[in-house]
């Protein structure tokens, strides 16, 4: 029985055998070939398409993004150049104010030392004090004694003032 068996496993296996030849057996493999090839295919163009939107719409982006950036380059350039002539205005005229602050200041000098001068002749010359109560001809009285106060030296601007005589 065995040996049956095992003869008839051989006849099936030959009979398959006998079936499919080599040339069916490359076909078919082809085929397959051929089928899987074009589900691949078929895979790689929905990839291709969905990286070629992506790079469409990134390219479309960026473009705008540095037109964009131009734009604000070409405003913020204007604006430095703007406030850099503002800045140059601003330094002339800081040179301007300071020079008027010199002169003043110089003015000033001038004035205290002219004052000085002037105090001191006051306080050494009475005729000086009599000529300057002539020159006011306000109706104020300055005594003989005030200019010989003056000429002593004892203040006699601060009596004169003290009494008002100088008009308001």
């Amino acid at each position: 029985m065995m040996k049956v068996l095992i003869a008839a496993l051989i006849s099936t296996t030959l009979a398959s055998d006998n079936k499919v030849t080599p040339v069916q057996k490359v076909i078919e493999l082809m085929e397959n070939m051929v089928e899987k090839g074009k589900k691949e295919m078929g895979d790689e163009q929905i990839q291709f398409a969905t990286f070629k939107t992506f790079c469409d719409n990134t390219v479309a982006a960026k473009q705008q993004a540095i037109a964009e950036a131009t734009e604000m380059i070409e405003v913020l350039t204007a604006d430095i150049e703007k406030y850099e002539a503002e800045a140059a205005d601003a330094g002339k005229t800081v040179a301007s104010l300071d020079a008027d602050i010199s002169t003043w200041e110089g003015d000033t000098v001038a004035a205290e030392k002219v004052r000085a001068i002037e105090k001191n002749r006051l306080h050494c010359d009475p005729q000086g004090l009599l000529r300057i109560h002539r020159s006011f001809g306000d109706g104020n009285c300055y005594s003989p004694e005030d200019v010989r106060r003056c000429s002593a030296g004892c203040g006699c601007i601060n009596t004169i003032v003290d009494r008002k005589a100088f008009p308001c």
